[in-house]
């Protein structure tokens, strides 16, 4: 019997310090969720910027025009601004700033590319590597269609980091 209680005590002792213990990991993972959610207004508001283009032939800073209702520009965790980059004609950039120090920043980008006969769109998404309040600056747009959009040091594609998950 007292065997049997040593045991227990164990396992009880054992699943208390595995409870009580955490790893690095654990504040990461609560931020995956608030990075994924501007992750994901970004994109929204990137594809209505790309509608609007195509209804417009040039891109919007006022999120009024946007047809996302739901994306606020100001959200708990999050602040969202939209800048053309470098004109309203031909790219725009909307930034994603975080409210709190354990998030990272985003930037994503639609420019407008002159393919001969049409104009085609492309986006990116750039990730800080780290926590940052600082979001990275907006890439440059390429110069053809068969360019990359790169994102600058001190970030990476957010797409790509998706896309391989």
């Amino acid at each position: 019997m007292r065997g049997s209680k040593m045991v227990f005590s164990a396992v009880i002792l054992t699943v208390a310090i595995a409870g009580c213990t955490t790893s690095p990991d654990v504040t990461e993972q609560s931020s995956i969720p608030k990075e994924v959610e501007a992750r994901d207004a970004i994109s929204a508001i990137l594809f209505d910027q790309r509608t609007y283009y195509i209804e417009n032939q040039a891109f919007t800073t006022s999120a009024s025009n946007l047809r996302t209702l739901t994306t606020k520009l100001d959200t708990p965790n999050y602040t969202y601004r939209l800048v053309a980059k470098p004109n309203q004609r031909t790219g725009i950039a909307v930034t994603a700033t975080p409210k709190r120090p354990n998030l990272r920043s985003f930037t994503g980008v639609v420019f407008a590319i002159d393919a001969g006969k049409e104009t085609l769109t492309i986006s990116e998404i750039c990730e800080t590597n780290g926590p940052s309040k600082k979001p990275p600056a907006p890439p440059t747009a390429p110069q053809s269609p068969r360019d990359m959009i790169r994102c600058p040091v001190g970030s990476r594609s957010a797409i790509a980091i998706v896309t391989q998950r």
